[in-house]
């Protein structure tokens, strides 16, 4: 039987696009001569931050297994350079274990970001019946995965950034690791996944590297058994955001700044997007200004149900229908 999930994957969308877009501003006044990370010209950086921002940026985003495809992905995407609509489909066999749509507003740099979870059931874009939403990305790659989110949420997003969960294991280590209180005793082995699967976090507040970081994003059930509000498809998304906020407050301290060139090649190595340079350099000035109270993040609401013999999320579509145009309209 397919395990619930092989390699889970979190990318902190919000901070991702912090470390991309508010690194990119600062990226002339960190660089070295022997640095070799070279994104855009810095007399470009200054001349877009310099003007005033109006507008808003609506895209989704997808956390993926990189290890088995982002590599490919990028290739086959390359490619297909200026074909449109389904003529840009293609299998990737990754599916897309975390979904949000984020927008931010680049006059206010309010960022609001709202989860789908990956077990949503939805008609995806091509394909016969209902299914979970995830296996969109896997079928037919990104563009499907906006058509479908297009159609299920009503909302006119055309852009995506899709990132692998190595990307968050390296930035976590590259800031010396995160603080974060675990609410339980997380106990999990799974000795017939591959790799390996073995979680042993104590309950309490403690600094975990990129490792520890990964097992307590990936934690869904215990070994033991127990309930709790952070267990299941909703639960894991509950504490991916809570790990969003502490991991954004904590990379953008004042003592991980001169950190950001190595953050911004760890994320770039890990990111897949089809948004412009000249976007990120337009968004650069809205994250130098950026403050933890500017994001919000919610859950599309429904219920867990075990459906034909697997486990779907069921959307409330009244209430979810509120909640998107209440964000993107």
């Amino acid at each position: 039987m397919q395990k619930f999930i092989k390699y889970f994957k979190i990318i902190l969308i919000s901070l991702l696009v912090l470390i991309l877009f508010f690194g990119l501003y600062y990226y002339n006044k960190l660089s070295k001569k022997d640095n070799k990370l070279v994104i855009v010209d810095e007399t470009k950086i200054n001349q877009k931050t310099e003007e005033k921002l109006e507008g808003e940026l609506v895209f989704a985003f997808f956390g993926i297994d990189g290890e088995n495809g982002l590599g490919y992905i990028k290739k086959k995407l390359a490619k297909l350079e200026g074909k449109t609509g389904e003529d840009r489909y293609f299998t990737t066999g990754n599916p897309s274990d975390t979904m949000m749509l984020v927008k931010i507003d680049k006059k206010t740099g309010k960022v609001n970001v709202v989860s789908v979870p990956r077990d949503t059931r939805v008609k995806i874009v091509g394909h016969q019946g209902m299914r979970k939403i995830n296996a969109s990305f896997a079928k037919d790659g990104p563009y499907a995965a906006i058509d479908t989110l297009r159609e299920f949420s009503n909302v006119d997003v055309t852009n995506y950034i899709a990132v692998d969960y190595k990307g968050v294991k390296a930035i976590v280590d590259i800031i010396g690791g995160i603080e974060i209180d675990v609410p339980f005793d997380m106990d999990y082995d799974d000795p017939t996944d591959s790799p390996p699967l073995h979680i042993h976090l104590k309950k309490g507040k403690q600094k975990l590297d990129g490792k520890g970081a990964m097992e307590f994003l990936r934690f869904r059930k215990s070994n033991h058994g127990q309930g709790d509000k952070f267990l299941g498809d909703v639960g894991r998304v509950t504490h991916q955001q809570y790990f969003i906020k502490e991991l954004m407050k904590q990379t953008l301290s004042a003592n991980n700044v001169t950190k950001l060139p190595r953050m911004i090649q760890a994320g770039l190595e890990h990111v897949l997007t089809n948004i412009s340079i000249d976007e990120m350099l337009e968004l650069a000035k809205v994250f130098t200004s950026y403050s933890q109270d500017k994001l919000t993040i919610e859950t599309i609401p429904g219920t867990d149900k075990y459906e034909g013999g697997a486990s779907y999320f069921i959307a409330d579509e009244e209430e979810t229908a509120k909640l998107f145009t209440k964000i993107f309209k």
